[in-house]
């Protein structure tokens, strides 16, 4: 069968609690499916959603450091101070090209 995997997993009442208290810690679905035998993500991510579990807002967790947050800070500033972009043109037409002479919709000819 097409699609049919071997090794699936199975749920029962374990599975299922394990998930929901993994789910509850805030474990990602990567993470949940890593400790869970057979489990995959799209499994997870798919009975979590079964169990609504996904009706809470869990924000993203971001990992920082104050090397990476210097380094956006310094590219942000180095792209401020640049000038803005000139149009090319009286007519203010994109990249520099002509406005389309075509007597058609859209320049076709």
């Amino acid at each position: 069968m097409r699609g049919k995997h071997t090794d699936s997993i199975t749920w029962n009442e374990d599975t299922v609690s394990l998930l929901r208290k993994l789910h509850a810690e805030g474990l990602s679905s990567s993470q949940i499916a890593a400790q869970i035998p057979h489990a995959t993500r799209n499994a997870i991510i798919s009975k979590a959603h079964r169990l609504k579990l996904n009706k809470e807002y869990r924000p993203v967790k971001f990992r920082k450091t104050r090397s990476d947050a210097g380094e956006r800070h310094a590219l942000v500033k180095e792209v401020s101070q640049l000038p803005p972009p000139r149009r090319s043109g009286s007519w203010g037409g994109a990249a520099g090209l002509p406005p389309s002479t075509s007597s058609r919709p859209g320049g076709i000819t």
